[in-house]
């Protein structure tokens, strides 16, 4: 797999792999466990291919689609293996929280252990595909509208290598010039859309842990946090994205590759 759709990565090369038939989720099963998901799985799964073939491992699932799966407002799911359903005037992040609560919940009315994984969007950037017009575009994340008025002031740090060009740097890297005031207030009020829609993740994680306090599952469960690789934001000057491998410290050398958080080197 080199690339995140077809033909070099995405659903279709998972299954020509064979990784649909040995993955964790099937392990997990086969160590007994009961297995439950919710949101994104894998790019280019789509309401088309969800089914052909269905994907192995879950006792229950509800997977986020394409060309849906990153429009908040309006998402497409399918549940254990049935035909899509767009839930259009659904924020999706209240959305996969609500399913999530209903999977742990049928997962703690079994003896067995249980594995549930809960795979918000938030904040990826907004990626839509109009089938009709035969385009695409991309956004800033969209907020639950009960925090569009959060971090009204937040500015991103302007560290060393805020708005700094790499010297040196290969490809389009080294042809990046330092960008104006107008489109640096674009970029902070991008990384703070970011921000506002990771509250309801947050919100998210506070009641399934409730969930697991109220039934007295907390103190025999494991909490694992993944995240996607580093986002830059201004860094070396870079629009919005994850697309280059330097950190955020790093203009000096251009060989550095970012850490997990976009950072440090």
């Amino acid at each position: 797999m080199t690339d995140v759709s077809p033909p070099y990565g995405g659903y279709p090369k998972v299954v020509s792999q064979g990784w649909n038939d040995d993955n964790l989720f099937l392990w997990m099963q086969a160590a007994g466990y009961s297995t439950y998901y919710t949101g994104k799985l894998w790019n280019a799964h789509t309401i088309n291919n969800y089914n052909a073939p269905g994907v192995k491992g879950f006792n229950g699932s509800d997977f986020l689609l394409d060309p849906f799966t990153y429009n908040y407002n309006a998402p497409a799911m399918s549940r254990n293996g049935a035909t899509p359903v767009l839930y259009a005037g659904n924020y999706s992040t209240d959305l996969i929280s609500q399913k999530a609560r209903n999977f742990l919940t049928e997962a703690q009315k079994h003896n067995q252990p249980w594995f549930l994984t809960v795979a918000p969007i938030a904040p990826h950037a907004v990626n839509v595909v109009e089938e009709s017009a035969n385009s695409r575009w991309f956004g800033p994340p969209v907020p639950a509208l009960r925090h569009a008025s959060l971090f009204k002031d937040y500015k991103i740090p302007r560290g060393e290598s805020f708005n700094m060009p790499i010297v040196g740097a290969p490809s389009w890297p080294g042809q990046l010039f330092p960008m104006k005031s107008d489109v640096l207030s674009y970029h902070d009020e991008f990384q703070r859309l970011r921000l506002r829609s990771l509250v309801a993740v947050d919100e998210m994680v506070g009641t399934l842990v409730k969930q697991l306090n109220d039934t007295g599952d907390l103190n025999n469960t494991f909490i694992f946090y993944t995240t996607d690789n580093g986002f830059h934001v201004a860094q070396h000057a870079m629009l919005p994205g994850k697309s280059c491998g330097y950190g955020a410290k790093c203009q000096k050398s251009p060989v550095c590759w970012a850490s997990l958080n976009s950072q440090s080197c």
